[in-house]
């Protein structure tokens, strides 16, 4: 859904109404015994209101647990070497902090075009 910060921050609303797109590729290469995953995921006017910030650590927990691969040990199996490659775009999304604590007080960050890239490569046993 939109977000009333961002309708005040900018006049004109983005050219893609879709809130969420996402894409994922996955591919093996036997040769190299390498995992290559890549997602690409883009946000519109989307916003994330956060009343207590003491619980932000538990939420982001389960992210990190969502995107955790564990492979388990199988006799003769040797795990491959993984990279996550993770694409992210924020397009016109808010960010806002009314903790109940300082009610009516409140604060918001409204984000106009971010990109944000990053790759992890897992060589560990365990990956």
């Amino acid at each position: 859904t939109t977000n009333s910060y961002c309708d005040k921050a900018w006049l004109e609303p983005p050219s893609q109404t879709e809130l969420l797109n996402i894409t994922i590729k996955i591919l093996f290469d036997r040769r190299t015994n390498l995992k290559s995953i890549q997602l690409g995921c883009n946000v519109n006017q989307g916003g994330l209101c956060v009343r207590d910030p003491s619980t932000a650590q538990g939420w982001i927990n389960a992210l990190v647990d969502f995107f955790r691969v564990v492979e388990f040990p199988v006799l003769g199996y040797s795990p491959p070497v993984v990279l996550t490659e993770m694409h992210f775009l924020l397009n016109h999304c808010a960010v806002e902090l009314s903790p109940s604590s300082v009610h009516p007080a409140r604060g918001a960050l409204c984000l106009g075009k971010v990109k944000v890239t990053c790759s992890l490569l897992d060589t560990t046993q365990d990956a």
